[in-house]
């Protein structure tokens, strides 16, 4: 994969993060606060108005940091020649997808059925499962497996994540306080995640003891931090949450981004 692929890619992934980002914000404005409002009850379980308020900021926030990050790497990073952060880019690609949950609030507002909530579900789950894998991706490269792997490795992180988020079994009902539908066998999404995100780290610990540079344990630091950060946003309906993990993901990306592009560039 060349450096001008890959810079068409930064560029392609943030346009697609920014149009959904401006998509989650058309949404919630068309329903103002009478139509969320009206939305609320019809979750399963009702989510009281602090959680449902900090479950919207949680997903508006997943896309807001997605596009800056995106927006960051396209126009800062494009020319670097890290796979790291080319991998890193395609999970925050991932994290956008969770703008998703905004239609899912608008459809719901709409009386639409089960089948359009179901569709929205896995379209955040492929994202969730994308950017999981990806990560974990990028560190493998970093532990040293060869570049010429990019691209069947791009192409088995999406795969892979098709696989998941169309076989993950979705319970009957009305969304939760997620806004999208129930999962069945949720505990084994999360583990998977926790999973990869532990190998992520392990694999970067694996590279700086090989190589003695302390930039893969910084950078791998700081891949675990947005993975665990992201982790919580999404799965936890809380304010306290979203107030602890949102500046954690932030501290994440900084340290990773910042020391493999300083990596790179003396390179």
């Amino acid at each position: 994969m060349t450096l001008r692929s890959r810079e068409r890619f930064y560029r392609a992934a943030f346009a697609f993060s920014a149009l959904a980002l401006a998509g989650f914000g058309v949404a919630l404005w068309d329903l103002g606060p009478e139509g969320l409002g009206a939305v609320r009850p019809s979750l399963e379980p009702v989510v009281d108005a602090f959680p449902f308020y900090a479950s919207a900021a949680e997903a508006g926030f997943c896309g807001l940091f997605a596009a800056a990050v995106l927006g960051v790497v396209a126009f800062r990073n494009g020319k670097t020649v890290s796979l790291e952060i080319f991998f890193f880019a395609a999970w925050a690609f991932g994290l956008s997808l969770e703008t998703a949950r905004g239609a899912s609030l608008w459809l719901l507002a709409g009386g639409s059925g089960v089948e359009p909530l179901a569709l929205v579900t896995r379209l955040a789950l492929f994202g969730r499962y994308l950017g999981a894998i990806a990560m974990f991706m990028g560190s493998l490269f970093a532990a040293g497996l060869g570049q010429e792997r990019v691209l069947p490795a791009l192409g088995m992180s999406a795969l892979v994540a098709l696989f998941f988020a169309s076989a993950q079994p979705l319970n009957s009902g009305l969304p939760g306080a997620d806004f999208l539908v129930d999962l069945g066998n949720r505990p084994f999404a999360m583990s998977l995640e926790a999973a990869l995100a532990l190998l992520t780290f392990v694999d970067y610990v694996a590279a700086w003891r090989n190589s003695r540079d302390r930039v893969f344990l910084s950078g791998g630091a700081g891949a675990a931090l947005c993975m665990v950060a992201a982790i919580l946003l999404r799965d936890t309906a809380s304010p306290w949450v979203t107030v602890a993990a949102a500046p954690a993901m932030v501290a994440g990306a900084w340290l990773f981004l910042s020391r493999f592009r300083e990596y790179y560039v003396w390179r």
